[in-house]
């Protein structure tokens, strides 16, 4: 591992223009002439198009790659929908958004088994009869997950306060990790309404023999290194099938108040993602 840690500003939150311009970097074949589909989907969707554009480049998703998408709703019980193309997903994060009582649209990060798709009709919402995504759905890993966010009750959304004090966490977390990876061509930047994420692009590997543990103990590690008594590492995200945030959609916990207010989520990676081997995070 690189003992140095390249300097640069976390990236949480960028400036509009700056994550706009490495959105739109993201897709090189935007700088022909032409109209391209991600074009298309831009006029129509707008920002919420180039964040999930911005995380399916990340992830590695395929073009017609099946997505599980899930609405939690306190006290109902979840909603699913499995999109099969990007502009369903992007329609899907929208229409998931105007679900009564849910508290935010959500996404499988890793790659999910296709024949789940034949749970209930495609590209539609649904409540969540036939289960969600279990780590036994999960073709294979793609992505390592931190998840930075502030101490308070749960169900209620974050001061700005605390989400400050999440930040500068994951700005430590993230200048860590650069450290350790030589660059942040690895490194994808969430912005979770309430908190912040950092996740790491892997070389895609088969759950059997899935490291979850490992890479439980190096969440472990960074919530020793780096929280607070106002700020958490989760470590309870380790394994393949868990959810992050369908960036581009709004966080609604609880009630929005001025001081505690629902906000929007967005995504930032550069252009080119690097994948590296895991055990490059796991190996002590």
């Amino acid at each position: 591992m690189s003992a140095a840690i390249m300097e640069h500003d976390g990236g949480l939150p960028r400036a509009e223009a700056e994550r706009l311009a490495q959105a739109q970097a993201a897709r090189p074949s935007m700088r022909a002439p032409e109209r391209t589909e991600a074009d298309r989907l831009v006029e129509r969707y707008g920002e919420l198009a180039l964040d999930v554009l911005g995380w399916r480049n990340f992830a590695a998703s395929e073009p017609d790659e099946v997505l599980e998408l899930t609405v939690l709703v306190p006290g109902r019980g979840p909603w699913v929908a499995h999109a099969t193309s990007c502009e369903s997903m992007i329609r899907l994060c929208r229409e998931g958004g105007r679900i009564t009582g849910g508290s935010g649209v959500y996404v499988v990060a890793n790659k999910v088994a296709p024949e789940i798709v034949a749970r209930d009709h495609p590209d539609e919402w649904h409540p969540a009869r036939n289960g969600r995504a279990s780590d036994s759905d999960i073709e294979c890993r793609r992505v390592v997950y931190v998840d930075i966010d502030p101490s308070r009750p749960k169900g209620i959304s974050a001061t700005d306060e605390e989400k400050s004090a999440a930040r500068r966490v994951a700005q430590d977390v993230e200048r860590f990790l650069v450290g350790v990876l030589g660059d942040d061509r690895s490194i994808g930047r969430g912005d979770s309404g309430n908190g912040c994420s950092i996740f790491v692009a892997i070389e895609p590997r088969p759950v059997e023999g899935d490291d979850a543990a490992g890479i439980a103990r190096l969440l472990a590690a960074l919530n020793a290194r780096f929280g607070t008594e106002a700020v958490h590492i989760d470590q309870k995200v380790a394994n393949p099938a868990r959810l992050v945030p369908a960036f581009g959609t709004q966080k609604r916990k609880g009630v929005s108040t001025r001081e505690r207010p629902h906000r929007r989520t967005y995504f930032t990676c550069r252009p080119t993602v690097r994948r590296v081997p895991l055990e490059l995070l796991t190996d002590e």
